[in-house]
């Protein structure tokens, strides 16, 4: 049987051995992207995708990019990608209010839910520190969402449809 101090010396010899690794430097990010959106199927991505720092456009459609984070990807993802109807709601408000009226303005809006789909789901994965504590991981998440301007018009009252559709096109 070893005497506490031949633990003691032990232990610091292991800690001095494990030093230079844990000093060594950050582990690089993990990328993963969900194949397809939403099917929960995560496989490696390389590389954080284009589309995040600028959504392709499409005509028709407006493109918004929603994210989030949090310390575990199940809680980043856990109640389906991060969602951009908020901001496109906003969005819809903010053009067609000036060109076509409050009324016109909030009967787009409300088509904002049957008109937003999800394309794509992506997330970046770090270790921010070896030490086994809360917070030790961080996951980002980003979905990338798009809005039918043709559904989100149909919604506008007749005489006001094709000034909010040319709003909603700039």
């Amino acid at each position: 049987m070893r005497s506490a101090p031949g633990w003691a010396a032990a232990v610091l010899l292991l800690a001095a051995a494990l030093a230079p690794a844990g000093c060594a430097g950050k582990d690089p990010p993990r990328f993963r992207a969900e194949s397809p959106a939403g099917s929960g199927n995560w496989v490696d991505a390389g590389a954080e995708p284009a589309w995040v720092a600028a959504p392709p456009r499409k005509a028709g459609t407006l493109r918004f990019v929603a994210e989030n984070r949090s310390n575990l990807h199940g809680i980043v993802f856990g109640r389906g990608a991060p969602s951009a109807e908020a901001e496109a709601v906003a969005a819809v408000r903010s053009r067609v209010a000036p060109a076509a009226g409050e009324e016109a303005a909030a009967a787009a809006a409300a088509a904002v839910p049957g008109a937003l789909a999800l394309l794509e789901t992506a997330c970046r994965e770090e270790i921010l520190s070896r030490d086994l504590v809360p917070g030790n991981t961080l996951c980002t998440g980003w979905a990338l969402w798009e809005l039918d301007l043709a559904k989100v018009a149909a919604a506008v009252p007749e005489a006001d449809r094709a000034k909010a559709r040319a709003a909603l096109e700039r």
